[in-house]
């Protein structure tokens, strides 16, 4: 499962609280791929990040993020290192050419082949992914999906008496 997400999302944040636990259930392999700001920091330091930015609130600046990135030995001027720049720049191409529609965006591949490779975007659809990554098939999950947002915009209906 390649994991596309942005540092400064919420949702990417709430994604990656869950995405260990769906990969260890599953017994799959989790490929993380920042873009945007997240492109900046190496994958194995994302959850620090996520939590010093959501849930300790504290500002992304070079001081706060200093000791997050000496905890995994890495230095936080490497974010002016061109190299680091243009790994970010090319990921956030890839995630544009694919048609990634925000963040988190999720693509599972099954088999070998790439046509077998599906997007999932949200971390609501999580759920939907760990179904797919089980053996659904796509067309029980569109229609899982269609039933779950007919009745979502059935009971948001208000009664007219």
């Amino acid at each position: 499962v390649e994991f596309y997400y942005d540092i400064s999302s919420f949702n990417a944040y709430r994604a990656s609280k869950k995405i260990e636990g769906l990969a260890e259930r599953n017994g799959v392999k989790i490929i993380y791929t920042p873009f945007l700001l997240g492109g900046l920091f190496k994958a194995a330091i994302c959850r620090d990040i996520h939590t010093a930015y959501h849930v300790e609130c504290l500002d992304m600046t070079k001081e706060n993020l200093a000791p997050l990135a000496k905890k995994f030995g890495l230095e936080v001027e490497a974010v002016n290192d061109p190299q680091v720049k243009k790994a970010l720049v090319d990921t956030t191409k890839r995630a544009i050419q694919m048609g990634a529609p925000g963040t988190p965006t999720f693509i599972v591949q099954r088999g070998d082949q790439a046509k077998e490779r599906v997007m999932f975007f949200g971390v609501d659809r999580m759920p939907l992914m760990e179904m797919y990554i089980s053996g659904a098939s796509r067309a029980q999950l569109e229609e899982l999906y269609n039933l779950r947002v007919q009745k979502s915009s059935l009971s948001s209906t208000p009664k007219c008496e």
